[in-house]
């Protein structure tokens, strides 16, 4: 019985620190993706203002794209978010590792 008490803190401390490390990880990596995409939308932005000679219209542009992606993301967010990221969750909390 104290063996496998010990067992299951051990499975539970490693699943724990296998998922904190990925939640780590992808914000890193996210917080790297944020700026290079931030620094895309202004060099398009800018593009745009000298396209058109007016600097609003630029950012209003980028602007208006991102209104309609987020428009049909919301639409769309069980089907395209919600119901994958829970399918990962369980998929990586259930995964065995080979353990026995």
């Amino acid at each position: 019985l104290k063996t496998r008490e010990q067992y299951l803190k051990l499975v539970i401390v490693e699943k724990s620190s296998k998922a904190m490390a990925s939640v780590m990880s992808g914000a890193v990596l996210f917080c790297f993706f944020m700026l290079f995409f931030v620094f895309i939308n202004l060099s398009v932005a800018y593009y745009i203002s000298v396209y058109t000679g007016k600097t609003y219209l630029g950012f209003g542009a980028v602007g208006i794209i991102y209104l309609l992606l987020f428009i049909v993301f919301y639409a769309r967010k069980d089907q395209w978010l919600k119901i994958p990221f829970m399918n990962s969750v369980i998929k990586n909390t259930l995964q065995e590792d080979g353990h026995e």
